[in-house]
């Protein structure tokens, strides 16, 4: 049986678009044009679609790093992310305890910061020092 069982999902539905995170899931893995209006839609607050969460994204990158990126961009280094080993691995652990774009966030972050750091864009991050800690 198919990873994305839809009788276990929990139900997030959007204003505009009331596919489970797991449906979601599934589309992207079987549809090619789904993927592309997704992770690159023409209206970033199109749904379903990263639009909105891009922008979250490359306002995180511009607080935390200093560094301005491309919508475009940043889509790419996530579909690259979730594709990585050729067969939607990584997508395939997503399993629907939190929305599709809460994941995706996480998921997002983490790859865009790795991909900086392995461009050379950005240092690794240091962890904060605890101010009581003696």
């Amino acid at each position: 049986m198919n990873s994305f069982s839809h009788n276990s999902a929990k139900k997030t539905e959007h204003k505009i678009c009331p596919l489970t995170g797991l449906e979601i899931a599934e589309l992207i893995i079987k549809d090619e044009r789904f993927v592309q209006k997704f992770f690159f839609p023409k209206n970033p607050y199109d749904t379903p679609s990263i639009g909105p969460l891009r922008l979250k994204l490359i306002g995180e990158m511009k607080r935390n790093f200093g560094i301005s990126l491309n919508p475009h961009d940043v889509s790419t280094i996530i579909l690259e992310h979730l594709w990585s080993k050729g067969d939607w691995q990584v997508l395939r652990s997503y399993n629907g305890s939190s929305s599709i774009y809460t994941w995706l966030a996480t998921v997002g972050y983490r790859c865009i910061v790795s991909y900086l750091i392995k461009d050379g864009t950005i240092d690794e991050p240091q962890p904060k020092k605890n101010k009581n800690a003696k």
